[in-house]
């Protein structure tokens, strides 16, 4: 904060709070966490970058470990947005990833997980890993089949 620059105030919030939270200070870290989004949310969206992208996906995961499901896809999905309103491919990728373990693990939901499975691997198509991409297809292909239906 004494230097001015809002950025590096937001991320050094954000060094903080991953710090605590991986100290076993989880409350305390998820604050940092916390503070940091919201130094980045009152920046210009011209400012947003993958840091921001970063401490979202960090406050999520917080969030899942905790009891606050919903609080963690709210930030899964607005670091989502943030990605793709900068147009940030590994963000996006990073995101959804985040999305697809939420949807399959803390909050079950067959049909969100299909969805953005199937957008994960639209953005595998445009990323030189074939290996991601079929094991992105195996699971597409398991979640048409526990629903039920065919592709």
């Amino acid at each position: 904060r004494e230097t001015g620059v809002v950025q590096n105030q937001a991320v050094a919030l954000a060094n903080l709070g991953v710090l605590c939270w991986h100290s076993a200070a989880r409350s305390l870290g998820e604050r940092f966490l916390l503070k940091a989004a919201q130094v980045f949310s009152e920046r210009p969206p011209v400012d947003w970058g993958k840091d921001f992208i970063e401490v979202l996906l960090q406050l999520g995961c917080c969030y899942a470990n905790g009891v606050c499901k919903e609080e963690a896809r709210c930030c899964y999905e607005w670091a989502f947005l943030v990605a793709i309103e900068k147009d940030h491919l590994e963000g996006q990728f990073q995101a959804v990833w985040y999305l697809c373990q939420f949807y399959s693990t803390v909050f079950p939901d067959a049909v969100q997980c299909l969805l953005y499975n199937e957008y994960q691997l639209s953005l595998l198509k445009k990323m030189p890993n074939k290996v991601l991409e079929g094991q992105v297809l195996e699971t597409i292909s398991r979640l048409y089949l526990s629903l039920g239906t065919e592709r």
